[in-house]
């Protein structure tokens, strides 16, 4: 009787099924993560250019009658616009800011509330 020794071809071909099997569901999921913190990054990146943008619009006071739109200088992919409108007689105004990102479209937006100093 002779003794066995080693893996039989099969046995070494079903182990590197398996191990393929894992590594293309590893790979898959560090490519759906690499996507995911790029759109948190962009994300992100409109959130703190709306915020700039909302701050240069306070410094220069906010008007019932403003309405604006521009580029950023540092961001050529985002685009900002912002406007005022009347919320009720009571003298209050509604300022809304939306930052876009031009190549996917996507946008966040921010409002604020203030009175009109006479």
């Amino acid at each position: 009787m002779t003794s066995r020794m080693g893996f039989t071809f099969i046995e070494v071909l079903v182990t590197l099924t398996i191990l393929s099997i894992g590594s293309l569901s590893v790979m898959q999921y560090i490519s759906e993560t690499q996507d995911l913190a790029a759109d948190i990054t962009h994300v992100d990146r409109l959130a703190r250019l709306a915020q700039m943008q909302m701050q240069e619009i306070e410094k220069e006071g906010y008007s019932s009658s403003y309405s604006g739109e521009g580029e950023f200088s540092d961001f050529p992919d985002y685009t900002w616009e912002a406007h005022t409108s009347l919320l009720h007689d009571g003298g209050w105004y509604r300022m809304v800011l939306t930052v876009t990102r031009i190549d996917t479209k996507r946008s966040i937006t921010l409002e604020r509330v203030f009175r009109e100093l006479l």
